[in-house]
């Protein structure tokens, strides 16, 4: 019986599989806390815009959730539910709290309104993670 695989195919092959191999040997480079905040804080602002109350909730601090319940939460954001887009504008960070800017766009039909502005936030990094920081008021 004659071998199916001509050289051409066996290089076909091996090519791909050295190349993943190499990738998986590859240290993963950590994120820098404005990079980690950054995707935290756009997770948070996107299950806002997707009218995920419960989703956004969860990406408050830890002790924000023991003191607050999810429905306490949701009366302080009320008006994100007009908000149409929104993207993180800048992040600051210094030791353990960084300091996020998003950019929303909100709609008010009945008063004919489009605006645009900026909000500011605080996160806060809690045993490796990082949490958006709300007051127990």
């Amino acid at each position: 019986m004659s071998n199916i695989f001509t050289p051409a195919i066996k290089l076909l092959i091996a090519v791909p599989v050295m190349a993943l191999a190499l990738v998986s040997c590859s240290e993963v480079k950590p994120l820098s806390p404005e990079e980690a905040v950054t995707q935290r804080a756009q997770g948070w602002l996107d299950a806002l815009l997707d009218g995920s109350l419960e989703g956004a909730y969860a990406f408050t601090s830890p002790s924000y959730r023991q003191s607050a319940s999810a429905g306490r939460y949701h009366a302080r954001i009320e008006g994100a539910g007009r908000w149409t887009t929104g993207a993180v504008d800048r992040v600051t960070c210094k030791d353990s709290v960084c300091e996020v800017r998003i950019i929303v766009e909100y709609d008010i039909p009945q008063m004919g309104v489009h605006n645009r502005r900026p909000l500011d936030y605080v996160w806060i990094e809690v045993d490796g993670q990082w949490w958006l920081y709300v007051s127990a008021q």
